[in-house]
């Protein structure tokens, strides 16, 4: 079963979501579409939502911050593709360093902004369940932008503590009135299974078996920040979200330091470079991307900076709370599931 390795909790049920409308929705559209700033700000948002750009920014990380992350819906364009069984890619093999490498349990929340501009809020809880580590990344557009744009995303996802293999991923998504929701469950024998459901759409069901050392977001986040990652270090890592295989290229471009909290910490800066495996289709809106990364037993991602077709967006890092204080004597399942209603709300 593909919820076997999730709480109850995780279990993702069906939801038709309704899409708020506010009364002066009209009146502030007209006045965005003369301010060509704000204009951007949408398109970007909505660029944003999209695997194929999302990931070249947060799929690192969001998983995510994979974010993406993740990072997992439908393309919206049209385009020839390689069956995924048909793909021939061979990836190296890493071996985490799990010595020097110690994720912090707890809630990590990030601001997104575009040129200063608040744009959303994005939140990533990491628990440890036995030997599994169980990750919850969500992600919610703020008010203002939800009166052109309302983007809700919850992913969910359980890797194996040892060398951080993934078991299986879940994922639900609403964009505005679409509403999609994604599993991944990857199966004894190497064979992946995915089951993808969209509002108003057939099931889809996608089982393969990739042939290489294939990873879904939230495994390959954590199998790359296992790794140091010294100026001049280029990682691949075959990727997977539920629909589409990518190539996520690695590259440790800086080493720097930088003040969190007034104490001056050891950064590696690392630039990622996405191609879809299945098509050789550019997609250039976003031009340059930059994750920060501590070099320590944390390895915590601090911000990440894109560049886009106009100025750039930058999710920082504002806060960390550790399970302790967070939990107040319950697990992050537990605490996820008093919020199971209003997630995505």
């Amino acid at each position: 079963m593909l919820r076997d390795h999730f709480p109850s909790s995780f279990n993702l049920r069906r939801r038709v979501l309704k899409v708020r409308k506010a009364p002066i929705a009209d009146t502030i559209s007209r006045v965005i579409g003369r301010n060509l700033a704000l204009k951007h700000v949408l398109t970007l948002l909505k660029d944003l939502s999209r695997p194929d750009l999302a990931t070249r920014g947060l799929s690192f990380c969001l998983g995510v911050v994979c974010l993406l992350l993740s990072v997992t819906a439908t393309p919206v364009f049209s385009e020839e593709k390689i069956p995924l069984d048909e793909i021939r890619i061979k990836t190296p093999h890493y071996v985490a360093d799990q010595e020097s490498f110690h994720p912090s349990l707890g809630v990590y929340e990030y601001k997104t902004s575009w040129q200063g501009i608040g744009a959303a809020t994005l939140k990533v809880y990491v628990d440890q369940v036995e030997d599994y580590y169980h990750i919850v990344a969500t992600a919610k557009t703020n008010k203002f932008v939800d009166l052109f744009y309302r983007l809700r995303y919850q992913a969910l996802g359980v890797i194996s503590t040892n060398q951080f293999t993934p078991i299986n991923t879940s994922i639900q998504q609403q964009e505005n009135s679409k509403v999609k929701q994604t599993q991944i469950n990857y199966l004894p024998d190497g064979r992946v299974l995915s089951v993808n459901w969209r509002k108003g759409k057939d099931v889809e069901q996608i089982e393969f078996d990739p042939k290489n050392e294939m990873l879904e977001p939230f495994a390959a986040a954590f199998l790359a920040r296992s790794l140091d990652w010294p100026k001049g270090t280029v990682r691949r890592f075959d990727t997977f979200d539920g629909k589409n295989r990518y190539l996520l290229k690695l590259s440790s471009v800086d080493e720097i330091e930088m003040k969190i909290n007034g104490e001056p910490r050891k950064v590696w800066v690392i630039s990622p470079y996405v191609k879809k495996l299945a098509t050789n289709k550019k997609h250039d809106k976003l031009r340059e991307a930059r994750i920060y990364v501590t070099a320590d037993e944390q390895r915590e991602v601090l911000q990440i900076v894109s560049e886009v077709f106009v100025g750039s967006v930058k999710t920082q890092l504002v806060s960390f709370t550790p399970k302790e204080r967070y939990l107040a004597g319950s697990s992050i399942a537990w605490q996820l599931e008093q919020q199971a209603d209003t997630a995505l709300h």
